[in-house]
């Protein structure tokens, strides 16, 4: 049995990684290097993202649940409008909004494969 933070880290994290850099490079004409630096990663990897050398799979699968897509695009204007916003405010954020709603955590879970018995939450509804 997995924490759900290790479920997050290792695939939910690159697909909110691949789509806020989308959101950001597409529609706040943020440069490749000023979107890593936002998502505290490296421009290779948000290369890799964009390009689909990483996470594609889960990415498209998150992307097809709109409340994803809309929190994605939420926390784009905030990163856009602040432009400091640090990373760990984002993906932690982004953890706690899934986590927030249980038919919201249970459409993710499904979206990434992993089901819900294997994944263990540290406190009540973490």
């Amino acid at each position: 049995m997995k924490t759900f933070c290790e479920v997050y880290v290792r695939s939910i994290l690159p697909a909110l990684r691949t789509l806020l850099a989308k959101e950001l490079i597409s529609n706040y004409s943020k440069t490749q290097m000023e979107a890593a630096k936002i998502l505290g990663i490296t421009q290779a990897s948000i290369n890799y993202y964009l390009y689909g050398k990483r996470a594609s799979k889960i990415t498209k699968a998150l992307e097809n649940i709109p409340e994803v897509r809309n929190t994605v695009r939420m926390l784009a204007k905030k990163i856009a409008k602040n432009g400091n916003t640090m990373a760990y405010e984002i993906f932690c954020g982004f953890c706690i909004i899934i986590k927030s709603s249980e038919n919201y955590l249970e459409r993710v879970l499904r979206a990434i494969g992993v089901e819900r018995e294997s994944v263990y939450f540290l406190l009540k509804n973490e």
